[in-house]
């Protein structure tokens, strides 16, 4: 009698291609001398993890119902599947399992607290995995490549304000790290020689004068950059002009140029420049805003402050619409830094430049303003591959002013 009954066992197989695994679930009959096999019609995407987890919890109780070995066994099998689920959901790799039917030779080693039925805290050994190197392979942590997070070749930037200050200098590190520019200034001449000195350091430029604030010159600004250097990957908006009178005196024709140039011509070139990125669903975009659109900056910087707030606005706005079309957008938010912008309030006869100065320094906690260089390793990370999973923030550069 005992000869003639059926052996029961649980098997856990895989399948797939490059695209998909699938899970099947199968219940196998084998009579002595026999090799039929009938499986149960489950058939589950390796990505459902919910699915898996409700099929745990149905060989659970089946486990608790027949107390048969082989129902343990599956059980064990599927945990450690799972555990691979786990570490491989949402990214593009090859099968966790390849070969077209996996069966384990033998059980695996299943480490539980208590008892090895429940599925509590459990934890698993690859000692009896037959399949043991691929799957150590397959658990190594990832190898990053931190010279290509940080690399830049063949990319085209197009940086606006790039006759001087953080444009100018963003230009020439890209550059240094193998992108491609095209320089766009309000002053031609200052594009050229930004473009000179990217040309200079190996790398094609090109010079585009435009006034952001106007939809013709910015249509006119991509299509160049297109056409000269083939496409736009990073888009960097640092054209922008301030603003020193008092709100009461504030004429509107200051106060409309400041939101044309510093909101409307940020909006004007994120969006000209989508359209370029969108089709190949990828770019990434990086405005430049200010602790000016975070807090208030005393006398003198109303319209400032207004457009640099809806910069703010601006920037999580395109990040949430453009995320699921391959477009990142980020904001940086510098405090002062020795630009030709500082130097030039500072030369303003309705302020104490030394007095301004100290107040701008009692503010900043790490005690200085900022250099025009520093700004080059947040633009970087911003553009680069090492902020692929960052979009809609407001970067701040600001030694700690906003963290007081």
């Amino acid at each position: 009698m005992q000869a003639d009954r059926r052996r029961r066992a649980n098997v856990a197989t895989a399948s797939g291609d490059c695209d998909h695994t699938f899970f099947k679930l199968g219940h196998v009959q084998s009579p002595p001398g026999g090799k039929d096999r009938r499986f149960l019609p489950f058939q589950i995407r390796h990505r459902d993890r919910a699915v898996i987890h409700s099929l745990i919890a149905d060989l659970r109780t089946a486990h608790h119902s027949s107390g048969e070995r082989g129902c343990q066994t599956l059980f064990e099998n599927l945990a450690v599947f799972v555990h691979l689920v786990d570490k491989c959901v949402d990214h593009q790799e090859a099968p966790i399992v390849s070969s077209p039917s996996w069966r384990p030779a033998r059980p695996f080693t299943l480490r539980a607290s208590d008892d090895a039925r429940k599925l509590g805290d459990y934890r698993w050994s690859f000692a009896n995995c037959p399949l043991r190197p691929d799957w150590e392979r397959e658990m190594q942590p990832m190898q990053h490549n931190f010279d290509k997070l940080f690399d830049l070749r063949g990319q085209v930037a197009l940086i606006t304000g790039a006759g001087a200050g953080f444009g100018e200098v963003i230009a020439l590190a890209f550059a240094e790290r193998g992108c491609d520019v095209a320089a766009a200034d309000l002053n031609l001449e200052s594009a050229q020689r930004t473009a000179d000195k990217v040309s200079e350091r190996g790398r094609k430029s090109v010079a585009i004068r435009a006034d952001v604030g106007l939809p013709n010159e910015v249509r006119a600004m991509v299509d160049t950059a297109v056409r000269e250097l083939g496409t736009i990957d990073v888009l960097i908006n640092s054209a922008g002009v301030p603003q020193h009178d008092p709100a009461e005196d504030t004429p509107l024709n200051t106060w409309d140029h400041v939101i044309d140039i510093n909101l409307r011509g940020t909006f004007l070139c994120c969006q000209t420049a989508a359209r370029v990125m969108l089709p190949k669903r990828k770019g990434v975009m990086i405005n430049f805003s200010s602790i000016a659109g975070v807090v208030g900056m005393g006398r003198g910087a109303n319209a400032y402050c207004a457009s640099k707030g809806g910069v703010n606005a601006l920037t999580k706005q395109l990040a949430l619409e453009w995320a699921g079309r391959g477009i990142r957008v980020n904001a940086l938010a510098p405090c002062q830094f020795r630009t030709q912008g500082l130097l030039e309030v500072l030369a303003d006869k309705q302020f104490d430049p030394e007095k301004l100065m100290q107040t701008w320094v009692s503010n900043i906690p790490l005690g200085r303003v900022g250099e025009p260089e520093e700004i080059v390793g947040p633009a970087l990370f911003l553009a680069c591959e090492a902020s692929s999973m960052v979009t809609g923030v407001i970067l701040p550069v600001d030694g700690g002013y906003l963290a007081r």
